[in-house]
């Protein structure tokens, strides 16, 4: 395979989750809407939702609940662990595309990571769950010890040297937010953009410089631009 994928643009893909594999805003907004209103605060709004995917639990929390002390918040972070893996999970769906395209990718020789801010087990999970697993060389969520996106410690300390054979150069990280170009220009690696996803950039004139290498605007796009060949 190591061979197969010599000829390909890109030998790995450095992938987000969130918004670049899968739809989860209707997931969150529905546990956190139930964590907050526990607390008879209301729900937030979709698209504020949409616009706060990506940051960390205890960030999300403090963002729509200010007042909260720190205890608290931890308290609402173990709420919406359980909860999500009860009620969360089953709100979620791959982007059209996505199920199809990532074995395809596989098959080719193509090594395939995904690096999330969302918790790992959580990550985990959700990869079972969808049947991407197998297909998944290396998984790698939010966990103790290890640095949150943008910070390229995930890519520099575990990614890297999981996969020796691929150098940054060929390493493609893909995802949907300013978050993922920052660790991709962290890290030293070119960068897609998922324009489908919660970073609000289909407008390309509002992309932050330097702008990614390349935009996708469906996942199957990937596919030609790795493969060099039609989607």
């Amino acid at each position: 395979m190591a061979d197969a994928a010599a000829k390909h643009r890109y030998g790995l893909l450095v992938l987000d989750y969130d918004g670049t594999l899968a739809e989860s805003d209707a997931a969150v907004g529905h546990c956190l809407g139930a964590v907050l209103r526990a607390r008879g605060l209301p729900a937030p709004d979709p698209d504020a939702v949409r616009a706060n995917i990506g940051l960390s639990l205890p960030a999300t929390f403090r963002h729509f609940a200010p007042h909260l002390d720190e205890a608290e918040v931890e308290r609402c972070v173990a709420e919406y662990r359980s909860l999500y893996l009860a009620e969360g999970l089953p709100r979620m769906a791959l982007y059209p595309g996505v199920e199809a395209t990532l074995p395809r990718l596989r098959r080719a020789g193509v090594r395939l990571a995904v690096v999330s801010n969302r918790g790992h087990e959580v990550l985990l999970e959700c990869l079972r769950r969808d049947g991407l697993a197998p297909v998944v060389d290396l998984a790698l969520g939010d966990a103790p010890g290890r640095p949150r996106k943008p910070d390229p410690g995930a890519y520099l300390a575990e990614v890297r040297p999981a996969f020796p054979e691929v150098p940054p150069g060929r390493t493609l990280m893909v995802g949907d937010t300013a978050i993922d170009l920052a660790f991709a220009r962290a890290a030293g690696l070119p960068c897609c953009l998922a324009a489908y996803g919660y970073g609000g950039y289909g407008d390309l004139a509002a992309l932050p410089a330097p702008g990614p290498e390349h935009v996708i605007a469906a996942f199957p796009d990937l596919a030609a631009l790795v493969l060099g060949e039609t989607a």
